[in-house]
């Protein structure tokens, strides 16, 4: 097959060979640049003095505790103690010169705590690794697609970052499942406590109901025993009192009349029409 050359070159010439920023977008100088940041992030140990340590506490919105002790997701019992008594020696308002050193050693102090717990720790763990797997096969992914594309994998030292991010996206998600939980717990609490007042309410009803019922219930005695009376005594009665329906005799007819004398006679007109 007959190599393609660009257009004004000799056939013995050889083809030149594609530029590698243009190849590879991951090789341009803007890409380079960043890379070259985000390594320096990801090697960094972190802020070593104390004021850094309460400035990075106080400016970020923390919630992973394992960032806030800055340790990674194995780190065992005795590491996060050791480091938590490192830090809070750095970070001690006793001892720390930044304005807001209280707020950062409540921030560490806190998330201590939260490490304390062997369930808590267990939770905040499989959450790390489950980003982690998250990341692996995103980026197994773009690679596969890359090179089909004859483009190179993703840079290696990108993995780490890939990683937090992709954890602290996970426990936001966790943190909005948590206050909407928070809320439908509230709104239940809301209308059970509703439901209560309402039955006490009815319950007050029927209770005052009953006592004003046992409280009249002298007069009621006396007023059936007066209507008694008057019936027992005969007095005429009123224009709206109860009477006694009026008794018919009963009246007959002249064929009921003729059935006393005996049985009736035979009719044979019928027979009349007979063929």
């Amino acid at each position: 097959m007959a190599e393609k050359r660009p257009a004004g070159t000799e056939p013995g010439t050889p083809a030149p060979e594609q530029s590698e920023s243009a190849a590879d977008p991951t090789t341009t100088k803007e890409f380079q640049e960043s890379l070259e940041e985000l390594k320096a992030l990801a090697s960094k140990d972190g802020p070593s003095t104390g004021y850094e340590i309460v400035q990075k506490l106080v400016s970020e919105d923390f919630v992973n505790p394992f960032d806030v002790m800055m340790l990674g997701p194995e780190a065992s019992e005795e590491e996060i103690r050791t480091q938590f008594k490192t830090l809070s020696l750095k970070i001690h308002p006793d001892k720390c010169t930044h304005e807001k050193a209280a707020e950062g050693f409540h921030i560490l102090e806190k998330a201590h705590k939260t490490l304390q717990d062997p369930e808590q720790r267990k939770l905040y763990q499989r959450v790390m690794r489950e980003a982690r797997e998250r990341v692996d096969y995103e980026r197994r992914l773009i690679n596969k697609k890359r090179v089909s594309q004859g483009l190179g994998p993703l840079p290696v030292e990108t993995f780490q970052i890939d990683v937090r991010a992709m954890t602290k996206k996970l426990f936001n998600e966790i943190e909005e499942k948590k206050v909407h939980f928070q809320r439908m717990a509230t709104s239940t609490r809301h209308r059970m406590q509703e439901e209560k007042e309402r039955i006490e309410k009815q319950e007050q009803a029927r209770k005052e109901e009953q006592k004003e019922w046992e409280h009249t219930r002298d007069k009621r005695v006396k007023n059936w025993r007066k209507f008694r009376d008057l019936r027992l005594n005969g007095k005429k009665k009123g224009r709206y009192e109860m009477r006694a329906p009026e008794v018919r005799t009963e009246q007959r007819s002249e064929a009921g009349a003729k059935l006393e004398d005996g049985l009736p006679a035979v009719n044979d007109e019928y027979k009349r029409t007979w063929k």
